[in-house]
């Protein structure tokens, strides 16, 4: 690949779960220097999180493009990413623009 882009320094590609799988071959190939960054969390729902750090699950909720409501499990009340509390478990419901609406995903 460094013959078709010699100054090539980082591919962004999903490295959790079994996509981590590939990982190895993917820098094989690509060569030493070049840094794989994780993309978009993403769901077939739609984006959840965006890329900040390279911690797999620090991304913060893509919020230009997607409502979330969070319902606590057991609960009856949907919160708001501001209201939740550290350490509760809860159901994400989402709205977004290709058409579901406050649709709870079940992750």
């Amino acid at each position: 690949m460094r013959d078709v882009w010699p100054a090539l320094s980082v591919v962004m590609s999903w490295t959790a779960a079994s996509c981590g799988l590939y990982l190895p071959r993917v820098l094989e190939r690509y060569g030493e220097g070049v840094q794989v960054q994780q993309v978009l969390s993403n769901s077939s729902e739609g984006p959840l999180t965006m890329v900040s750090t390279e911690h797999l699950t620090a991304g913060p909720p893509c919020i230009t493009d997607v409502f979330y409501e969070l319902l606590p499990v057991g609960g009856t009340q949907t919160r708001l990413v501001d209201e939740l509390d550290v350490g509760a478990e809860y159901e994400m419901i989402m709205t977004q623009s290709c058409g579901l609406y406050r649709y709870a995903i079940g992750d």
